[in-house]
């Protein structure tokens, strides 16, 4: 329990650690407000009952004697004025108490927007191959569900078990110093009840929170995998074989949700039925032994009242206990997500830019598959001039698109350098490098955004420069079909990952896309590969205007799409070999 305390707190950003403590001293004072309030039905009581006991209590005596410069005159009058101080008391505790309670909820809340800010953050400036071998659906999870079940089931609940600690511990004191032996056996007996009880689900209940875990990520790759393969689910007539997938899976989630819960109320029954019969079996004795009703009527007044704030109270901290130890997986995992993840890699963005005017080189380049033994580029060496168009070809799966991901800084190979200019391109300046660098690939990614932020992709709308849009569409041949046909011109909708464009409308959004940030280098990782023969050799004469004014590097595992590059290399066994084709121009 102690290390879900520690993890919680370590994973408080900084400022909020101070703000969580601050929180802790207000929730000791409406704890001490609420000892007072229930202190203060003793002496209460007892006046009611017995009039005479003003003036035969020194400390009531004090009272009255203060009392009477404030125009308390008599014994009525001093209990008319005790009531009301029990009632300012009560409404006291119970106006800070709602205070706090909205502050807590406000701490809490707040926090699954900067963890959860912070995660994606940790995320988006991981290295390339971290993205390689993770699952999107498993990310995604851990940013909007997970996150939640922490804020909902760790963070809640442990503000609440201090809360409920503290209040419960300001009441027994108060009790202790009334009754010291009562207390202690009621005490005792509630601890052993809850702490048997507790002993006796605890494996259960971190059995069912990895049941909970496991079966919430299942639930999330199923349904990416369904969305993202809807055509292919239809076609082969898959769907209900997904969709029993996912019942399944929500099923035995919901299941360990209810048992868990489940657990956490059983003794809340017994609870109830402890403390009241206690309470019974008390006045009981008294009367067996003739004690005078009056005489503890006003102690009874107490432990009534106090058990009335004690039984919330107490099953709330053991409902927390148990709702932290089902829901310590998640914290886990998220713990581990923010500080065990590999090293981030920060872009700098404030360095000067990379100067590039004659040639990119790339010296003694190996590289292995990703979780694989087998060398897919093997001593590799490259040079490619500015202004050229080099083109690689080659089998599935042979190492092209290893190769572009090299040069482009989104893979570190094992051995091996990029040279520009003759310098050794460093890590630190990847920020500068890919200010350099328009990309195009074969799967076009295209967001549920206007036509305009997708193709100045990361630029507000208010940032976009309208005039340069339109030349990179006209480059591309894209801006009459914007103009003429789309309701909303460069602002109008395309739909989730285009989807109100054809194929070959979406590959001109990418170049155009490529093209707005106005780069000295641009790369084509087999981006006309899913086009048709006529579309493929648009774009491919498109490609060859800009050879001018741009250095391209063209990836294809046809040679149509490379049949105007200044050179072609075949990479064969994680080796290049310059070739020449068919139907290249000379």
């Amino acid at each position: 329990m102690l290390e879900v305390f520690y993890k919680s707190y370590k994973i408080l950003p900084v400022s909020e650690r101070r703000k969580f403590v601050h929180l802790q001293i207000l929730v000791i004072i409406v704890a001490l407000i609420d000892a007072a309030g229930v202190a203060s039905i003793l002496p209460f009581i007892s006046i009611l009952t017995d009039p005479d006991i003003i003036h035969g209590s020194v400390f009531l005596t004090k009272i009255y004697n203060f009392t009477t410069s404030y125009g308390v005159d008599n014994d009525q009058d001093f209990l008319i004025f005790s009531g009301f101080s029990v009632l300012s008391i009560l409404s006291l505790g119970i106006i800070l108490k709602g205070t706090v309670t909205y502050l807590q909820f406000r701490f809490v809340y707040m926090q699954e927007y900067l963890i959860g800010s912070r995660l994606f953050e940790v995320y988006l400036n991981q290295p390339y191959k971290f993205f390689l071998s993770r699952n999107s659906a498993e990310l995604t999870k851990n940013l909007v569900s997970e996150l939640n079940i922490v804020i909902n089931q760790v963070f809640m609940p442990v503000m609440n078990l201090i809360s409920q600690f503290f209040v419960t511990s300001a009441i027994l004191m108060v009790l202790f110093l009334i009754n010291f032996g009562a207390t202690v056996v009621l005490l005792t007996s509630l601890l052993a009840i809850y702490l048997l009880l507790f002993l006796s689900v605890k494996k259960h209940l971190t059995k069912l929170g990895n049941m909970r875990f496991y079966n919430n990520e299942q639930r999330f790759k199923v349904v990416n995998d369904s969305f993202k393969n809807i055509k292919e689910l239809k076609i082969l007539n898959a769907v209900n074989y997904f969709s029993n997938k996912f019942q399944n899976f929500s099923y035995r989630y919901a299941a360990s949700q209810t048992s868990a819960n489940l657990w956490s109320q059983i003794p809340k029954f017994f609870l109830e039925l402890i403390i009241f019969c206690s309470l019974l079996v008390f006045i009981l004795i008294l009367l067996i032994n003739n004690v005078p009703v009056a005489s503890f009527i006003p102690i009874i007044s107490v432990y009534v009242f106090a058990a009335y704030r004690l039984m919330p109270a107490i099953q709330h901290i053991y409902g927390c206990v148990t709702v932290l130890r089902f829901s310590s997986t998640p914290l886990n995992h998220l713990h581990s997500e923010l500080f065990e993840t590999t090293t981030t890699e920060r872009l700098r963005q404030d360095l000067e830019n990379i100067i590039f005017e004659e040639k990119i080189e790339l010296v003694n380049i190996s590289m292995s598959h990703i979780g694989k033994k087998n060398t897919v580029l093997n001593n590799l060496n490259l040079e490619i001039k500015k202004y050229s168009h080099t083109g690689i070809i080659g089998k599935s799966g042979g190492g092209k698109s290893t190769l572009l991901n090299i040069i482009s800084g989104l893979l570190v190979p094992d051995n091996g350098a990029i040279e520009i200019d003759g310098k050794s391109l460093k890590a630190e300046q990847l920020g500068a490098w890919f200010r350099l660098l328009g990309y195009v690939s074969q799967d076009v990614y295209l967001a549920d955004i206007p036509l305009s932020e997708n193709i100045a992709l990361g630029l507000p709308r208010d940032q976009i420069d309208y005039q340069k849009l339109r030349r990179v569409c006209e480059m591309v041949d894209l801006a009459d079909f914007i103009e003429t046909e789309l309701h909303n011109g460069y602002d109008s909708l395309i739909g989730e990952n285009g989807s109100q464009l054809s194929g070959g409308q979406r590959q001109r959004v990418s170049i155009a896309r490529a093209l707005y940030k106005s780069p000295q280098i641009l790369i084509l990782d087999e981006a006309t590969s899913s086009l048709d023969k006529s579309t493929e050799q648009n774009l491919v004469d498109l490609i060859e205007q800009l050879k001018e004014r741009i250095t391209i590097i063209s990836v294809a595992h046809n040679q149509t799409a490379l049949a105007k590059c200044d050179k072609v290399y075949s990479i064969t066994n994680g080796q290049l070999q310059c070739v020449a084709l068919k139907n290249q121009q000379k």
